[in-house]
């Protein structure tokens, strides 16, 4: 990203009011960059080598939650 890494562009928009929620989509698959993901802030991490209804499925999951 031009501007802000992942990380940083996840922390700044859960400052906003209300949050969104955050899907972490990422071609790293270590359990490093997934652990850094989840504690700026999103709620799932994914590898961009899932599967399409992996990702599909996630979304509906995470949009779907209260």
């Amino acid at each position: 990203m031009p501007l802000l890494d992942g990380l940083a562009a996840t922390r700044r928009l859960l400052t906003l009011d209300p949050a969104p929620r955050v899907i972490a989509l990422s071609g790293r698959t270590d359990a490093l960059s997934r652990n850094a993901a989840l504690e700026a802030g999103a709620e799932v991490f994914l590898s961009k080598s899932e599967d399409y209804a992996t990702v599909a499925d996630t979304i509906v999951d995470v949009h779907g939650r209260s």
